[in-house]
């Protein structure tokens, strides 16, 4: 996030995805989201198909890992 700071709360899952997918339609980006989220031994527990939200520190680690989004 170039312009402001990004800011860590409770992000819609479909949100989070767009923010590092802006080309892709929501459910294409979550999919790629998944997909990388997946890939990382950390961020695995973060893919639980129960919530619709990532909570703060699902936020936080995520960050940590990939980086902020563009």
């Amino acid at each position: 996030m170039n312009e402001m700071e990004f800011k860590i709360h409770a992000y819609g899952k479909s949100e989070l995805a767009m923010m590092y997918f802006p080309n892709d339609s929501p459910e294409r980006a979550l999919k790629k989201f998944r997909f990388w989220l997946s890939q990382n031994k950390r961020l695995k527990s973060c893919i639980s198909r129960g919530s619709n939200f990532y909570n703060p520190k699902q936020v936080r680690m995520i960050i940590d890992e990939l980086g902020e989004p563009d």
